[in-house]
């Protein structure tokens, strides 16, 4: 395993433990990402991925 990657496994469990707004904003990530790494073979760039997140105490939103 590389220093800094997280295990398939614990990745998946963490994944369905997201509720729907997360996993929404995981996929648009995800999805993001996907077409950031074509934009070599296809030539078209996304758009800049801006993100805004707020949570109040102990919601993991600066992690």
């Amino acid at each position: 395993m590389r220093h800094g990657v997280l295990p398939d496994d614990d990745y998946h469990t963490l994944v369905q433990s997201l509720n729907e707004k997360q996993r929404d904003v995981q996929q648009h990530v995800l999805n993001w990402c996907s077409r950031m790494s074509k934009k070599h073979k296809t030539g078209i760039i996304p758009e800049r991925l801006c993100l805004f997140l707020s949570g109040s105490a102990g919601s993991g939103s600066v992690t």
